[in-house]
Parts: C-alpha cells; structure tokens; sequence
C-alpha cells in the first residue's frame, strides 16, 4: 500500500490515530484479506451516503485511483477487497457494462473482474472491507491490544528465564565454586533455590493472571 493511501484514511477517520500508528495500520490492514490479489486501497465516489448492497451477482465498481473515484462524487468508500480469483479482461468498464446482461454469470466464477487498461475493478460486496467502518475500527484495537499482549509476554519470559538460568548458575557449585569466592557452597545453593522458586512461582502466578 502508498503511504499516501494510508494518509487518506486517517485524514478521513480522525479516531484511527487515537488507537495506533498509520504504520501499524498499514499492518492491520496486511491481516484481514492476506490473500488478495490486490493489495491497494480500492474507492467508490457517491454524492449520496453509500451502503455496499449485501446480495449482488454481478458486483459493484471500485477504483484504485482516488481521483477517479471523486469524479462520481464527493463521498468516498475506502475498501479492501478479497480478490482471490480474479477475471482480468481487456474491455474498457463502459464496454463492460453493456455486455453485462450477456455475461450477467461472470462473477459466478470470479469474484471479481480486473481492467487490465485502467484503474477500475468490480468486485462482489461480499469480498469487500470497508475502512472506518465500525468493524475495522473495532478490528485495530484488537488488532493494537493483540500487538502489546504480544510484546509484554516476550518481555515477561525473557525475564523468568534470565532468573531460571541464574538459579542454574548458583546451583552449580563448579562454576561458582570458581568464579564468586566469597560465597559458600550453601550460601550458592540457597541463592539458587530461592531464584528457581522465583521464577517457578511467578511464572504461574502471572499465567493465572492472565488466565
């Protein structure tokens, strides 16, 4: 995705940077169709509020080109597409159009039709993810929520096994039989077992907590 792609969205939807980063949303948005033939933010331009219609065979016109989208109308639907079988055709959209009842099954088998010559697409509604809608706001905070868990578990592992392995160190009486003179062999092994217990039980703890 463009980075001003990404601008755009939160230029439009202002409560996005309140959750996250346009970085961490140009991540989000990587999760939700993975598997997309096309990777780019797609827009429609109405004049009117426009609600993508649940059940349509033949799909709706879509845009990779911003400006293009504008020339249809001031309020503009940004989405995401799942376009995993595409048909690629040669013929302009305005071509397309009217051979459609003819071909009115296209879309039967693709799930959506790509014009190699230009910028536009039609996709079917049901492959469609609309950006700042309620459900992509809610998909972001989990999305951030998710990323944070993520990083604290890391961080909180790497400690209980730093406290582990120095439970190993000062249970072993040949290594700090040798390299720390001042402590006594018990003294090492209390300090070992004290640390092993640490690590055992916090470990736990924060498991349950988390639980």
């Amino acid at each position: 995705m463009k980075k001003e792609e990404i601008n755009f969205v939160f230029e439009k939807n202002p409560d996005l940077s309140k959750i996250g980063t346009k970085e961490q949303y140009e991540k989000y948005l990587e999760t939700i169709i993975p598997d997309s033939k096309v990777k780019d933010i797609v827009y429609r331009g109405n004049n009117i509020k426009f609600d993508l219609p649940t059940n349509n065979n033949i799909g709706i016109y879509l845009t990779v080109n911003k400006n293009r989208a504008f020339q249809y109308g001031e309020r503009i639907t940004q989405a995401i597409i799942g376009t995993i079988n595409p048909y690629y055709t040669n013929d302009r959209p305005d071509i397309y159009w009217k051979r459609i009842i003819d071909n009115s099954d296209r879309l039967s088998n693709h799930d959506s039709i790509i014009f190699k010559e230009g910028d536009e697409i039609i996709s079917s509604p049901s492959k469609t993810h609309i950006l700042g809608s309620k459900k992509d706001v809610e998909g972001f905070k989990k999305y951030i929520k998710k990323s944070k868990d993520t990083l604290e578990n890391k961080v909180i592992s790497g400690m209980f096994i730093f406290i582990f392995l120095a439970s190993i160190f000062f249970l072993s009486t040949n290594i700090t039989g040798n390299t720390i003179g001042n402590i006594t062999e018990s003294g090492s092994k209390f300090i070992g077992i004290i640390l092993f217990l640490l690590g055992i039980s916090g470990f736990f703890i924060y498991r349950k907590l988390r639980s």
